[in-house]
């Protein structure tokens, strides 16, 4: 998880994590990034117990600095103003192991806080006094069914969970660093590589909207 101020959504974005993954389970580790923030992220984040860790004096857009951290299969990216939900990484682990053709896959959230007819109609307010009720929601959503998983020529990776393969992960064209039409740019590289890319529509998480990138 990488963060820009906005330490408020960063911190529900942090206990949702802690809440409803299963670390050991799924012998997960947390990696955060503290993006040239100015509000109090940096001590938020040193205060907490994972151990990789990095703090940027200045704003990187559109970094992927976290590569030179991962020693996994997979790498989850989760934005700082998304809020985890029951059975959310179980149901993406379980997608992408079920199918080797897959290579990134991205769930889906409410439909006012993403475009590419990735989101769906919900029945909760999407205020931080509404996460109760959309907790509920999730978890009555959040079943895995893989007859879910929709093949997608483009995809909005609000969170998204992908291989770890160093051909494939660095190949956003330079000139998308300023994060226009970036994600435009990953799904073509990944469609002329003949890679697999689908909306896993089993999942569920909440998405505020573009708050880090508005900051």
């Amino acid at each position: 998880i990488i963060a820009y101020n906005k330490l408020e959504y960063t911190k529900a974005a942090i206990e949702s994590i802690y809440k409803y993954t299963d670390f050991k389970k799924n012998q997960v580790e947390l990696i955060t990034i503290n993006n040239g923030s100015t509000d109090g992220t940096e001590a938020y984040f040193a205060s907490l117990p994972n151990e990789k860790k990095m703090n940027l004096a200045c704003n990187i857009l559109g970094t992927e600095i976290y590569s030179y951290l991962i020693e996994s299969k997979y790498i989850v990216s989760f934005s700082n103003d998304v809020v985890a939900t029951t059975n959310w990484l179980d149901n993406l682990l379980h997608g992408m192991e079920a199918d080797e053709r897959i290579f990134y896959a991205v769930p889906t959230c409410n439909y006012d806080a993403i475009s590419k007819n990735q989101g769906i109609q919900i029945d909760y307010k999407t205020y931080f006094n509404g996460m109760d009720k959309m907790q509920a929601f999730a978890a009555a959503y959040n079943h895995s069914n893989l007859l879910k998983w929709e093949e997608y020529t483009t995809l909005m990776p609000f969170v998204h969970i992908i291989k770890n393969c160093d051909r494939y992960v660095t190949l956003v064209y330079p000139m998308y660093k300023q994060l226009e039409f970036i994600d435009d740019d990953r799904s073509t590289q990944y469609r002329r590589h003949r890679l697999k890319q689908v909306l896993a529509k089993d999942t569920f998480l909440h998405h505020f909207g573009s708050i880090t990138l508005k900051e």
